[in-house]
């Protein structure tokens, strides 16, 4: 019989290693498809990545529809920031505006410039109420719409005008602020989670930005949607305020 002249258990055993190792062999690869080829601070590819070990390309099916090879788009921070010291992976310390320009807590990605939609309609997900046909805020909520926005220096940014709201999660994301900068009266939407609504006070507090900082946030290109792309950058400025708002707040508490 077969099992009189070979061990069934260590062949299993060298089977198993095999798979295992293949496994191992497997997701190696599959793990470079993030941040590879290897390229330093000092913009040099590395040279200790094999040709063999690079996946190749892979099609992925997009949440939206259509298939698409991803392309890697790496932002240009050239003029913007530069490392803090001479060693690789350096922190990088911003020569501009780091909330303007992304910097730090205030980094955004570059995702695809296209709002998000419902799973269901394939409608733009977070919308202003004015053209969510449906939603409206409970009346045991308290409604921010007509109230002014007080910042961290205690200024009024601007007065709410609208709510926008995720179809998919019935919640609201986004406030609308009507502002006055200097080139005229604009619309700046800014992230509900990062703002408190005082019923009493009947206003809106956000205290990651002054009010100056408020007018200048990044704004919209379309009046009634936002694109996946804007609502990163908006995020990431408001985030970045917690940092670079004022100069108190930049350093070490201790």
């Amino acid at each position: 019989m077969l099992t009189q002249h070979y061990d069934l258990g260590i062949i299993s055993l060298y089977i198993f290693w095999l798979a295992f190792a293949g496994l191992i062999w497997h997701l190696h690869r599959e793990n470079m498809r993030e941040g590879h080829p290897l390229v330093n601070d000092l913009g040099e590819r590395a040279r200790a990545i094999a040709a063999t070990t690079v996946p190749t390309p892979k099609t992925f099916i997009i949440e939206h529809g259509g298939a698409e090879e991803p392309q890697r788009v790496e932002r240009d921070l050239a003029g913007i920031a530069v490392p803090a010291a001479g060693f690789q992976g350096a922190p990088l310390t911003p020569t501009g505006n780091p909330m303007k320009d992304g910097i730090g807590p205030a980094s955004w990605a570059a995702r695809a410039d296209v709002p998000d939609v419902t799973f269901d309609e394939r409608l733009p997900k977070i919308v202003p109420l004015r053209v969510a046909d449906g939603y409206y805020l409970a009346e045991d909520d308290p409604d921010p719409r007509n109230m002014p926005v007080i910042c961290c220096d205690g200024r009024i940014g601007g007065t709410v005008v609208d709510c926008w709201v995720d179809r998919s999660e019935t919640l609201v994301r986004y406030l609308e602020a009507e502002v006055s900068g200097a080139a005229g009266p604009r619309r700046v939407v800014f992230p509900m989670a990062m703002a408190v609504v005082d019923e009493k006070r009947k206003e809106v507090l956000v205290d990651a930005v002054t009010a100056a900082q408020f007018a200048e946030a990044p704004g919209i290109k379309d009046a009634d949607q936002i694109t996946l792309l804007e609502e990163d950058v908006i995020q990431g400025y408001f985030a970045g305020g917690k940092m670079y708002a004022t100069p108190d707040r930049l350093g070490p508490v201790l």
